[in-house]
């Protein structure tokens, strides 16, 4: 099933109240809050969509929250975010760690997990992208690793990234719907590039397995896309390309079929392309064959998903969020 789309963005200006701890919940999945904490808080929020993805901008007062189980349950599916506070910063704690986010730092919660926040001193003000896990390449337990973690400096993708979410934070209110697709897909993979950096170890493991992984979306469309032209380029055996895939309980074949389905599926919701089109350019000769593949894997057929993702947007489009009301840039 498709979420629904936010395409239009929202903002939200409130003096104390339990509307608050709703509202927050609403834009960055669901939170429990002391009531009595809650009563006095100023709080203003903005939030959009990217495509699936969910871009939230924050600014509070002194305050803490947690995610129970019962929060955890009441996610829609699994999230992988990412925050970046840009004034006083706000401490995550999990079961087995505490750690302070600073301003223009990264900090990471997997909504799977139990969490806790706490802001000590406001005014607080934050940016989150929350990316649904079947968006990123790298598995739920590579996610879970960075559970209550920051990002260190001193690394180039720390800084790619913190210029990211500072400029998506820019742009948050803006309209983006031409390309709000390709801006979340961007983000996905500099975040797939983060926490591929974060968990590599044995460079003849996990991160050989994470470049791997890269090569074939750079040449996902290419027709001799192969586990030969993969061991060629990173100068080892077809035999381990194999291995590493075959821990996974993968083949190279299934992988790259994978992929190439859930790129065309991406087309189908948001492109104009034939279906017929699509099949092609992600490497089907047969339409046949992309449709049974792609019902396999989905369990709906190419049209039928497209279908939907019309339906749902026509929807957003004539129900436009009741938790607030477009406005032309977040509250400095």
């Amino acid at each position: 099933m498709i979420p629904p789309l936010l395409s239009e963005s929202y903002r939200f200006s409130k003096q104390g109240g339990s509307e608050i701890g709703q509202l927050i919940s609403a834009s960055h999945l669901s939170w429990h809050f002391d009531p009595e904490l809650t009563k006095h808080l100023s709080a203003k929020v903005s939030a959009r969509s990217l495509g699936p993805i969910r871009l939230a901008w924050a600014r509070v007062s002194s305050w803490a929250g947690e995610r129970n189980d019962k929060d955890i349950l009441a996610s829609p599916e699994p999230y992988l975010t990412v925050i970046m506070p840009s004034l006083c910063p706000i401490t995550l704690t999990t079961d087995d760690r505490s750690v302070e986010i600073g301003a223009f730092e990264l900090g990471f919660w997997d909504s799977s997990q139990p969490i806790a926040f706490d802001i000590p001193e406001g005014p607080f003000e934050e940016t989150s992208a929350l990316i649904p896990q079947r968006l990123l390449r790298a598995s739920s337990e590579a996610c879970a690793a960075l559970h209550g973690t920051r990002l260190e400096a001193g690394h180039i993708l720390t800084e790619m990234g913190v210029n990211h979410m500072r400029t998506l934070s820019k742009y948050l209110e803006d309209d983006l719907l031409p390309y709000e697709f390709s801006v979340g897909a961007v983000t996905a993979n500099l975040i797939d590039s983060i926490i591929t950096s974060q968990t590599a170890r044995d460079k003849r493991g996990p991160s050989l397995l994470f470049a791997i992984k890269e090569y074939i979306e750079c040449y996902i469309t290419d027709e001799t896309l192969s586990a030969q032209t993969i061991a060629d380029a990173f100068d080892v055996s077809v035999r381990h390309v194999y291995k590493l895939f075959e821990a996974e309980g993968q083949s190279v074949r299934r992988w790259v079929i994978r992929r190439r389905l859930e790129r065309s599926a991406e087309d189908l919701r948001h492109g104009r392309l034939s279906i017929t089109d699509i099949a092609f350019k992600w490497g089907f000769k047969d339409l046949g064959h992309y449709s049974r593949a792609f019902r396999a894997l989905f369990d709906e057929t190419p049209s039928a998903h497209r279908n939907a993702a019309s339906c749902e947007r026509a929807r957003a489009s004539l129900s436009p969020p009741t938790i607030g009301r477009p406005s032309t840039g977040p509250a400095a």
